[in-house]
Protein backbone atom coordinates (compact mmCIF):
# COMPACT_ATOMS: atom_id res chain seq x y z
CA UNK A 1 0.00 0.00 0.00
CA UNK A 2 1.49 3.08 -0.85
CA UNK A 3 1.56 6.02 1.41
CA UNK A 4 3.66 9.18 1.42
CA UNK A 5 5.58 10.97 4.16
CA UNK A 6 5.25 14.05 6.09
CA UNK A 7 7.98 16.19 7.61
CA UNK A 8 7.89 14.62 11.03
CA UNK A 9 7.04 16.83 14.06
CA UNK A 10 8.25 16.71 17.64
CA UNK A 11 5.61 14.44 18.29
CA UNK A 12 6.25 12.01 15.48
CA UNK A 13 9.94 11.45 15.34
CA UNK A 14 8.75 8.59 17.24
CA UNK A 15 8.56 5.68 14.66
CA UNK A 16 5.11 4.69 15.44
CA UNK A 17 3.29 3.08 12.04
CA UNK A 18 0.77 1.16 12.35
CA UNK A 19 -0.96 -1.76 10.33
CA UNK A 20 -4.61 -2.19 9.76
CA UNK A 21 -4.04 -6.33 10.34
CA UNK A 22 -1.33 -8.80 9.97
CA UNK A 23 -1.71 -9.36 6.25
CA UNK A 24 -2.35 -5.81 4.51
CA UNK A 25 0.14 -3.00 5.68
CA UNK A 26 -1.69 0.49 6.32
CA UNK A 27 0.95 3.20 7.53
CA UNK A 28 0.35 6.52 9.99
CA UNK A 29 1.96 8.71 8.30
CA UNK A 30 4.20 11.69 9.92
CA UNK A 31 5.85 9.41 11.32
CA UNK A 32 9.35 10.14 9.61
CA UNK A 33 11.31 11.46 6.39
CA UNK A 34 10.20 9.56 3.22
CA UNK A 35 9.00 6.53 2.17
CA UNK A 36 7.28 4.12 4.05
CA UNK A 37 9.47 0.72 4.55
CA UNK A 38 8.18 -2.97 6.09
CA UNK A 39 11.04 -1.88 9.06
CA UNK A 40 8.95 0.73 9.74
CA UNK A 41 5.88 -0.69 11.20
CA UNK A 42 4.10 -2.93 13.45
CA UNK A 43 0.85 -4.67 13.61
CA UNK A 44 -2.40 -3.33 15.01
CA UNK A 45 -6.13 -4.98 14.33
CA UNK A 46 -8.20 -2.07 15.55
CA UNK A 47 -6.62 0.83 13.36
CA UNK A 48 -10.04 2.95 12.25
CA UNK A 49 -7.85 6.71 11.52
CA UNK A 50 -5.28 6.72 9.32
CA UNK A 51 -3.11 9.76 9.68
CA UNK A 52 -1.49 10.99 5.66
CA UNK A 53 -2.13 9.85 2.34
CA UNK A 54 -3.38 6.85 1.46
CA UNK A 55 -2.81 4.62 -1.78
CA UNK A 56 -4.28 1.33 -1.71
CA UNK A 57 -2.28 -0.48 -4.65
CA UNK A 58 -4.65 -3.35 -5.64
CA UNK A 59 -8.27 -4.97 -4.47
CA UNK A 60 -7.38 -6.66 -1.92
CA UNK A 61 -5.80 -3.65 -0.02
CA UNK A 62 -9.20 -1.89 -0.41
CA UNK A 63 -11.07 -4.84 0.93
CA UNK A 64 -8.77 -4.92 4.01
CA UNK A 65 -9.93 -1.01 4.76
CA UNK A 66 -13.27 -2.26 6.10
CA UNK A 67 -12.14 -0.87 10.00
CA UNK A 68 -11.22 2.49 8.47
CA UNK A 69 -13.42 5.47 9.38
CA UNK A 70 -10.81 7.88 8.21
CA UNK A 71 -8.36 9.47 5.90
CA UNK A 72 -6.63 12.67 7.63
CA UNK A 73 -4.83 13.07 3.84
CA UNK A 74 -5.43 11.92 0.63
CA UNK A 75 -7.08 8.97 -0.19
CA UNK A 76 -5.95 8.14 -4.00
CA UNK A 77 -7.71 5.26 -5.73
CA UNK A 78 -6.24 4.39 -9.25
CA UNK A 79 -8.66 1.14 -9.94
CA UNK A 80 -7.44 0.78 -13.85
CA UNK A 81 -3.67 0.92 -12.91
CA UNK A 82 -4.14 -1.73 -9.32
CA UNK A 83 -6.81 -3.70 -11.11
CA UNK A 84 -9.62 -2.44 -7.90
CA UNK A 85 -13.06 -3.65 -9.01
CA UNK A 86 -14.71 -1.84 -6.51
CA UNK A 87 -14.74 -0.02 -3.14
CA UNK A 88 -16.92 -1.78 -0.82
CA UNK A 89 -13.87 -1.96 1.25
CA UNK A 90 -14.31 1.71 2.02
CA UNK A 91 -17.86 1.59 3.21
CA UNK A 92 -17.39 2.78 6.81
CA UNK A 93 -15.66 5.30 6.10
CA UNK A 94 -16.86 9.20 6.35
CA UNK A 95 -14.21 11.77 5.94
CA UNK A 96 -11.45 12.16 3.99
CA UNK A 97 -9.18 15.42 4.78
CA UNK A 98 -7.55 16.10 2.02
CA UNK A 99 -8.42 14.89 -1.49
CA UNK A 100 -10.30 11.94 -2.86
CA UNK A 101 -9.26 11.04 -6.43
CA UNK A 102 -10.70 8.41 -8.49
CA UNK A 103 -8.79 8.39 -11.18
CA UNK A 104 -9.48 6.43 -14.79
CA UNK A 105 -11.02 2.96 -15.03
CA UNK A 106 -12.72 0.73 -17.35
CA UNK A 107 -15.18 -1.62 -15.00
CA UNK A 108 -16.10 0.53 -12.03
CA UNK A 109 -19.54 1.03 -12.78
CA UNK A 110 -20.56 2.75 -8.76
CA UNK A 111 -19.50 3.85 -6.43
CA UNK A 112 -21.60 2.40 -4.04
CA UNK A 113 -18.51 1.35 -1.14
CA UNK A 114 -18.42 5.34 -0.22
CA UNK A 115 -21.82 5.08 1.14
CA UNK A 116 -20.89 6.17 4.63
CA UNK A 117 -18.57 9.02 3.51
CA UNK A 118 -19.94 12.66 4.58
CA UNK A 119 -17.44 15.30 4.11
CA UNK A 120 -14.01 15.89 1.84
CA UNK A 121 -11.77 18.73 2.88
CA UNK A 122 -9.96 18.97 0.02
CA UNK A 123 -11.43 17.96 -4.04
CA UNK A 124 -13.23 15.13 -4.65
CA UNK A 125 -11.88 13.96 -8.35
CA UNK A 126 -14.06 11.52 -9.87
CA UNK A 127 -12.75 11.22 -13.68
CA UNK A 128 -11.98 9.06 -16.92
CA UNK A 129 -14.15 6.43 -16.17
CA UNK A 130 -15.96 4.44 -19.22
CA UNK A 131 -18.45 2.99 -17.38
CA UNK A 132 -19.21 4.49 -14.65
CA UNK A 133 -22.80 4.78 -14.55
CA UNK A 134 -23.67 5.65 -11.02
CA UNK A 135 -22.97 7.84 -7.78
CA UNK A 136 -25.54 6.84 -5.65
CA UNK A 137 -23.03 6.14 -3.42
CA UNK A 138 -22.30 9.23 -2.37
CA UNK A 139 -25.56 9.84 -1.36
CA UNK A 140 -24.27 10.45 2.40
CA UNK A 141 -21.63 13.33 0.90
CA UNK A 142 -22.75 16.58 2.38
CA UNK A 143 -19.57 18.75 1.73
CA UNK A 144 -16.20 19.07 -0.13
CA UNK A 145 -14.47 22.16 0.94
CA UNK A 146 -11.71 22.39 -2.00
CA UNK A 147 -14.28 21.71 -4.82
CA UNK A 148 -15.89 18.97 -6.53
CA UNK A 149 -14.30 18.00 -10.09
CA UNK A 150 -16.91 15.72 -12.47
CA UNK A 151 -15.03 14.90 -15.32
CA UNK A 152 -14.74 12.48 -18.50
CA UNK A 153 -16.95 9.71 -17.38
CA UNK A 154 -18.53 8.61 -20.93
CA UNK A 155 -21.56 7.07 -19.00
CA UNK A 156 -22.38 8.89 -17.00
CA UNK A 157 -26.12 10.27 -17.65
CA UNK A 158 -26.91 12.24 -14.05
CA UNK A 159 -25.21 13.08 -10.70
CA UNK A 160 -27.90 11.50 -8.53
CA UNK A 161 -25.99 10.67 -5.34
CA UNK A 162 -25.28 14.10 -4.81
CA UNK A 163 -28.00 15.89 -3.46
CA UNK A 164 -26.96 15.81 0.14
CA UNK A 165 -24.44 18.79 -0.75
CA UNK A 166 -24.67 22.25 0.40
CA UNK A 167 -21.55 23.51 -0.46
CA UNK A 168 -18.55 22.87 -2.61
CA UNK A 169 -15.16 25.14 -2.87
CA UNK A 170 -14.55 24.88 -6.70
CA UNK A 171 -17.44 23.22 -9.04
CA UNK A 172 -16.35 21.40 -12.37
CA UNK A 173 -18.36 19.37 -14.43
CA UNK A 174 -16.63 18.46 -17.86
CA UNK A 175 -16.49 16.41 -20.45
CA UNK A 176 -19.59 13.48 -19.78
CA UNK A 177 -20.52 13.42 -23.03
CA UNK A 178 -24.09 11.59 -22.03
CA UNK A 179 -25.17 13.84 -18.77
CA UNK A 180 -28.57 15.34 -19.54
CA UNK A 181 -29.04 17.02 -16.22
CA UNK A 182 -27.53 18.66 -12.87
CA UNK A 183 -30.24 17.75 -10.74
CA UNK A 184 -28.73 16.51 -8.28
CA UNK A 185 -27.25 19.32 -7.25
CA UNK A 186 -30.25 21.34 -6.46
CA UNK A 187 -29.12 21.43 -2.81
CA UNK A 188 -25.89 23.51 -3.17
CA UNK A 189 -26.51 27.15 -2.16
CA UNK A 190 -22.96 28.46 -2.56
CA UNK A 191 -19.93 27.69 -4.57
CA UNK A 192 -16.82 28.88 -2.64
CA UNK A 193 -14.78 29.11 -6.41
CA UNK A 194 -15.18 28.89 -9.67
CA UNK A 195 -18.20 27.10 -11.86
CA UNK A 196 -17.05 25.45 -14.22
CA UNK A 197 -19.24 23.55 -16.80
CA UNK A 198 -17.93 22.60 -20.19
CA UNK A 199 -17.82 19.96 -22.75
CA UNK A 200 -20.88 18.14 -22.24
CA UNK A 201 -22.70 17.44 -25.33
CA UNK A 202 -26.11 16.13 -24.30
CA UNK A 203 -26.57 18.94 -21.20
CA UNK A 204 -29.84 21.11 -21.82
CA UNK A 205 -30.56 22.78 -18.68
CA UNK A 206 -28.77 23.87 -15.69
CA UNK A 207 -31.79 23.44 -13.78
CA UNK A 208 -29.94 21.57 -11.03
CA UNK A 209 -28.00 24.90 -10.10
CA UNK A 210 -31.32 27.08 -9.69
CA UNK A 211 -30.39 26.91 -5.46
CA UNK A 212 -27.06 28.75 -5.96
CA UNK A 213 -26.65 32.05 -4.35
CA UNK A 214 -23.13 32.89 -4.43
CA UNK A 215 -20.04 31.89 -6.35
CA UNK A 216 -16.75 33.31 -4.43
CA UNK A 217 -14.94 32.61 -7.93
CA UNK A 218 -15.88 32.76 -11.85
CA UNK A 219 -18.26 31.75 -14.47
CA UNK A 220 -17.04 29.56 -17.06
CA UNK A 221 -19.63 28.33 -19.57
CA UNK A 222 -18.18 26.94 -22.53
CA UNK A 223 -18.92 24.18 -25.11
CA UNK A 224 -22.27 22.68 -24.21
CA UNK A 225 -23.85 21.88 -27.63
CA UNK A 226 -27.36 21.69 -26.14
CA UNK A 227 -27.26 24.40 -23.69
CA UNK A 228 -30.47 26.60 -24.42
CA UNK A 229 -30.81 28.91 -21.38
CA UNK A 230 -28.26 30.12 -18.20
CA UNK A 231 -31.83 31.40 -16.64
CA UNK A 232 -31.51 28.85 -13.35
CA UNK A 233 -28.14 31.22 -12.53
CA UNK A 234 -30.00 33.79 -12.11
CA UNK A 235 -29.24 34.00 -8.03
CA UNK A 236 -26.18 34.16 -8.84
CA UNK A 237 -24.16 37.64 -8.16
CA UNK A 238 -23.83 40.76 -7.58
CA UNK A 239 -20.06 40.25 -7.68
CA UNK A 240 -18.15 37.73 -9.42
CA UNK A 241 -14.44 37.22 -10.55
CA UNK A 242 -15.07 36.80 -14.60
CA UNK A 243 -17.72 35.36 -16.67
CA UNK A 244 -16.93 33.58 -19.69
CA UNK A 245 -19.66 32.29 -22.28
CA UNK A 246 -18.12 30.44 -25.55
CA UNK A 247 -19.15 27.89 -27.82
CA UNK A 248 -22.73 26.96 -26.28
CA UNK A 249 -24.10 26.45 -30.08
CA UNK A 250 -27.64 26.50 -28.98
CA UNK A 251 -27.43 29.48 -26.56
CA UNK A 252 -29.70 32.04 -27.12
CA UNK A 253 -29.76 34.86 -24.42
CA UNK A 254 -27.66 35.32 -20.92
CA UNK A 255 -30.81 35.60 -18.73
CA UNK A 256 -29.65 33.71 -16.17
CA UNK A 257 -26.60 36.20 -15.20
CA UNK A 258 -29.18 39.24 -14.47
CA UNK A 259 -27.70 39.09 -10.76
CA UNK A 260 -24.54 40.05 -11.88
CA UNK A 261 -23.49 43.70 -11.25
CA UNK A 262 -19.39 43.49 -11.59
CA UNK A 263 -16.86 41.26 -12.99
CA UNK A 264 -13.50 41.67 -11.18
CA UNK A 265 -11.78 40.16 -14.01
CA UNK A 266 -12.80 39.91 -17.85
CA UNK A 267 -16.34 39.63 -19.43
CA UNK A 268 -15.61 37.31 -22.74
CA UNK A 269 -18.66 36.05 -24.78
CA UNK A 270 -17.79 34.40 -27.82
CA UNK A 271 -18.63 31.68 -30.32
CA UNK A 272 -22.26 31.43 -29.11
CA UNK A 273 -23.77 30.69 -32.94
CA UNK A 274 -27.80 31.47 -31.69
CA UNK A 275 -27.03 34.46 -29.54
CA UNK A 276 -29.07 37.31 -30.29
CA UNK A 277 -28.47 39.71 -27.78
CA UNK A 278 -26.61 40.65 -24.26
CA UNK A 279 -29.84 41.42 -22.63
CA UNK A 280 -29.01 39.23 -19.31
CA UNK A 281 -26.13 41.69 -18.59
CA UNK A 282 -28.10 44.34 -17.95
CA UNK A 283 -27.28 44.75 -14.42
CA UNK A 284 -23.59 44.58 -15.00
CA UNK A 285 -22.07 48.22 -13.86
CA UNK A 286 -18.15 47.69 -13.60
CA UNK A 287 -15.90 45.32 -15.49
CA UNK A 288 -12.38 45.16 -13.69
CA UNK A 289 -10.15 43.57 -16.76
CA UNK A 290 -11.91 44.30 -20.00
CA UNK A 291 -14.83 42.91 -22.04
CA UNK A 292 -14.53 40.60 -25.19
CA UNK A 293 -17.93 39.72 -27.53
CA UNK A 294 -16.16 37.77 -30.47
CA UNK A 295 -17.77 36.22 -33.62
CA UNK A 296 -21.52 35.68 -31.89
CA UNK A 297 -23.06 34.78 -35.55
CA UNK A 298 -26.57 35.82 -34.52
CA UNK A 299 -25.95 38.75 -32.24
CA UNK A 300 -27.87 41.42 -33.20
CA UNK A 301 -27.52 44.08 -30.10
CA UNK A 302 -25.34 45.24 -27.13
CA UNK A 303 -28.21 47.01 -25.25
CA UNK A 304 -27.79 44.67 -22.40
CA UNK A 305 -24.14 46.49 -22.16
CA UNK A 306 -25.55 50.04 -21.71
CA UNK A 307 -25.32 49.95 -17.78
CA UNK A 308 -21.89 49.75 -18.32
CA UNK A 309 -19.60 52.40 -16.81
CA UNK A 310 -15.84 50.93 -16.44
CA UNK A 311 -13.70 48.53 -18.65
CA UNK A 312 -9.97 47.96 -17.18
CA UNK A 313 -6.60 47.63 -18.96
CA UNK A 314 -7.91 44.52 -21.14
CA UNK A 315 -10.18 47.04 -22.90
CA UNK A 316 -12.86 46.63 -25.08
CA UNK A 317 -13.20 44.21 -28.59
CA UNK A 318 -16.27 43.75 -30.34
CA UNK A 319 -15.05 41.76 -33.27
CA UNK A 320 -16.87 39.68 -35.87
CA UNK A 321 -19.97 39.42 -35.13
CA UNK A 322 -21.74 39.32 -38.95
CA UNK A 323 -24.89 40.67 -38.05
CA UNK A 324 -24.24 43.20 -35.14
CA UNK A 325 -25.35 46.33 -36.02
CA UNK A 326 -26.67 47.94 -33.42
CA UNK A 327 -23.64 49.00 -30.81
CA UNK A 328 -25.51 51.92 -29.35
CA UNK A 329 -25.09 49.75 -25.91
CA UNK A 330 -22.04 50.49 -25.51
CA UNK A 331 -22.03 54.32 -26.80
CA UNK A 332 -22.54 55.88 -23.07
CA UNK A 333 -19.04 53.60 -22.29
CA UNK A 334 -17.34 55.01 -25.10
CA UNK A 335 -18.69 58.66 -24.26
CA UNK A 336 -17.79 59.12 -20.50
CA UNK A 337 -13.95 57.53 -21.59
CA UNK A 338 -14.56 54.16 -19.02
CA UNK A 339 -12.53 51.90 -21.13
CA UNK A 340 -8.94 51.90 -19.70
CA UNK A 341 -7.66 49.49 -21.85
CA UNK A 342 -7.72 49.61 -26.32
CA UNK A 343 -10.76 49.85 -27.70
CA UNK A 344 -10.98 47.82 -30.74
CA UNK A 345 -14.30 47.30 -33.04
CA UNK A 346 -13.89 45.54 -36.28
CA UNK A 347 -15.60 43.25 -38.71
CA UNK A 348 -19.48 43.40 -37.57
CA UNK A 349 -22.00 44.71 -39.49
CA UNK A 350 -22.21 48.28 -40.62
CA UNK A 351 -23.14 50.74 -38.09
CA UNK A 352 -20.41 48.87 -35.54
CA UNK A 353 -17.36 48.82 -37.20
CA UNK A 354 -15.66 51.84 -35.29
CA UNK A 355 -15.68 53.76 -32.45
CA UNK A 356 -16.80 56.34 -34.89
CA UNK A 357 -19.86 54.53 -36.29
CA UNK A 358 -21.12 53.65 -32.87
CA UNK A 359 -21.91 57.36 -31.43
CA UNK A 360 -23.09 58.26 -34.59
CA UNK A 361 -25.34 55.57 -34.44
CA UNK A 362 -26.21 56.05 -30.65
CA UNK A 363 -29.30 57.89 -29.23
CA UNK A 364 -28.82 61.67 -28.27
CA UNK A 365 -29.21 62.41 -24.54
CA UNK A 366 -32.52 63.76 -25.44
CA UNK A 367 -33.71 60.80 -27.14
CA UNK A 368 -32.73 58.56 -24.33
CA UNK A 369 -34.86 61.16 -21.83
CA UNK A 370 -37.89 60.48 -24.14
CA UNK A 371 -37.38 56.28 -24.04
CA UNK A 372 -37.16 56.78 -20.30
CA UNK A 373 -40.30 58.58 -20.08
CA UNK A 374 -41.49 56.47 -22.48
CA UNK A 375 -40.77 53.30 -20.47
CA UNK A 376 -42.21 54.77 -17.61
CA UNK A 377 -45.83 55.29 -19.42
CA UNK A 378 -45.80 51.91 -21.01
CA UNK A 379 -45.26 50.41 -17.37
CA UNK A 380 -48.79 52.83 -15.97
CA UNK A 381 -50.31 51.75 -19.43
CA UNK A 382 -50.26 47.79 -18.14
CA UNK A 383 -51.08 48.70 -14.88
CA UNK A 384 -47.23 47.19 -13.89
CA UNK A 385 -47.26 51.22 -12.19
CA UNK A 386 -49.92 52.93 -10.66
CA UNK A 387 -50.62 57.11 -11.31
CA UNK A 388 -48.71 58.30 -8.60
CA UNK A 389 -46.12 56.08 -8.98
CA UNK A 390 -45.64 56.73 -12.47
CA UNK A 391 -46.35 60.33 -11.37
CA UNK A 392 -43.36 60.90 -9.03
CA UNK A 393 -40.91 59.00 -11.30
CA UNK A 394 -41.87 61.24 -14.01
CA UNK A 395 -41.69 64.25 -12.48
CA UNK A 396 -38.33 63.18 -11.46
CA UNK A 397 -36.61 62.83 -15.36
CA UNK A 398 -38.62 66.02 -15.72
CA UNK A 399 -36.60 67.83 -13.50
CA UNK A 400 -33.46 65.77 -14.76
CA UNK A 401 -33.76 66.81 -18.31
CA UNK A 402 -34.41 70.55 -17.32
CA UNK A 403 -31.15 70.62 -15.98
CA UNK A 404 -29.48 68.87 -18.45
CA UNK A 405 -31.03 71.33 -21.00
CA UNK A 406 -30.04 74.36 -18.89
CA UNK A 407 -26.11 72.88 -19.32
CA UNK A 408 -25.81 71.63 -15.56
CA UNK A 409 -25.29 67.67 -16.21
CA UNK A 410 -24.28 67.32 -12.56
CA UNK A 411 -27.94 67.99 -11.73
CA UNK A 412 -29.35 66.05 -14.48
CA UNK A 413 -26.85 62.88 -13.14
CA UNK A 414 -27.91 63.73 -9.29
CA UNK A 415 -31.66 63.55 -10.75
CA UNK A 416 -30.90 60.22 -12.48
CA UNK A 417 -29.45 58.89 -9.31
CA UNK A 418 -32.91 60.03 -7.75
CA UNK A 419 -35.13 57.80 -10.29
CA UNK A 420 -32.89 54.61 -9.78
CA UNK A 421 -33.23 55.15 -6.42
CA UNK A 422 -36.96 54.95 -6.35
CA UNK A 423 -37.18 52.55 -9.03
CA UNK A 424 -34.93 50.37 -6.69
CA UNK A 425 -37.21 51.34 -3.43
CA UNK A 426 -40.46 49.75 -5.78
CA UNK A 427 -38.71 46.77 -6.39
CA UNK A 428 -37.63 45.88 -3.11
CA UNK A 429 -41.37 46.81 -1.53
CA UNK A 430 -42.64 44.31 -4.55
CA UNK A 431 -44.80 46.86 -6.26
CA UNK A 432 -42.74 46.50 -9.32
CA UNK A 433 -40.99 42.98 -11.14
CA UNK A 434 -37.19 42.99 -10.51
CA UNK A 435 -37.11 42.78 -14.63
CA UNK A 436 -39.22 45.66 -15.81
CA UNK A 437 -37.16 47.87 -12.34
CA UNK A 438 -33.86 46.47 -14.27
CA UNK A 439 -34.79 47.73 -17.30
CA UNK A 440 -35.44 51.46 -16.10
CA UNK A 441 -32.59 51.31 -14.13
CA UNK A 442 -30.43 50.43 -17.42
CA UNK A 443 -31.49 53.16 -18.75
CA UNK A 444 -31.28 55.36 -16.36
CA UNK A 445 -27.82 54.81 -15.79
CA UNK A 446 -26.99 54.24 -19.37
CA UNK A 447 -28.17 58.04 -19.65
CA UNK A 448 -25.91 58.77 -16.94
CA UNK A 449 -23.26 57.22 -18.85
CA UNK A 450 -24.25 59.68 -21.64
CA UNK A 451 -23.81 62.58 -20.07
CA UNK A 452 -21.40 62.31 -17.45
CA UNK A 453 -18.19 64.79 -18.12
Amino acid sequence: MRLSALRPTARSRLRRPLYLSAFVPLLVLGCGEGPATPADVEFRLDLTIVTGDLEPTGQAEVDALLEVTGVTGSLLIYPWEYGIANLDGLSNLTSVGETLRIWYSFSLTNLDGLSSLTAVGGYLLIAHHEVLTSLIGLSSLASVGGGLWIDSNAALTNLDGLSSLSYVGDLHVGNNAALTDLNALSGVRSVGGDLWIEDNDALTNLEGLSGVRSVGGGLWIDSNAALTSLDPLSGVGPAITFVHIKTNDALTDLGGLSGVMSVAEELYVADNDALMNMDGLSGVRSVGGGIQVLNNDALVSLDGLSGVSSAGLGGLRIRLNPVLSDCSGIAGLLRSGGVTGTVTIEDNAPGCNSVEEVLASAPTPEEQFDDLAGMVQDLFDADALNKGQANALQSKLDGAAAAFERGNSRAAINKLGAVINAVNALVRSRRLAPEEGQNLISAAQALIDSISP
